[in-house]
């Protein structure tokens, strides 16, 4: 049982699908979604490995480091210690994809209340197969937060 949250702000683990769409166009809902956690009005999440996998796909859509600096600077990170051990959470190994454990095992640590994605194969396919998490499209959670 989750103990009650000290902040009424919403956690949420931003994949970087989402990081990516969000820099390239702020005008869309990943970047509205990162606009809300940049001003503090949600409290936006990421791990390294999510960063390191934004930072070798910059160049692809013509972005540079500062733009990802700017856009996470009031996010929080978890940095995973060396790798990552999937014995130590086996519950996910049937479910997730081994390229994306690293982001269930961040959400479950970090107990955020969404994880926002667009990868529909990996991801949002697990919508109704996670429990501790809810799996949403930035446009979805975006009409949740604006009470759609």
């Amino acid at each position: 049982m989750r103990k009650k949250r000290k902040s009424s702000k919403i956690k949420v683990f931003f994949d970087a699908s989402v990081l990516l769409s969000g820099l390239y166009s702020s005008s869309g809902a990943s970047g509205e979604l990162l606009k809300l956690a940049r001003e503090g009005k949600i409290l936006g999440y990421v791990s390294d490995f999510v960063i390191q996998e934004v930072e070798r796909n910059l160049d692809k859509l013509r972005l540079k480091k500062e733009d990802l600096k700017l856009a996470l600077s009031n996010f929080k990170a978890l940095v995973f210690g060396g790798k990552l051990s999937i014995e130590d959470h086996y519950e996910f190994i049937l479910t997730v994809d081994p390229k994306d454990l690293h982001i269930f095992i961040a959400c479950d640590k970090l107990k955020v209340d969404y994880l926002v994605s667009l990868d529909k194969k990996h991801i949002l396919s697990l919508k109704n197969k996670v429990e501790f998490v809810k799996i949403f499209t930035p446009g979805e959670l975006l009409a949740k937060l604006k009470g759609g």
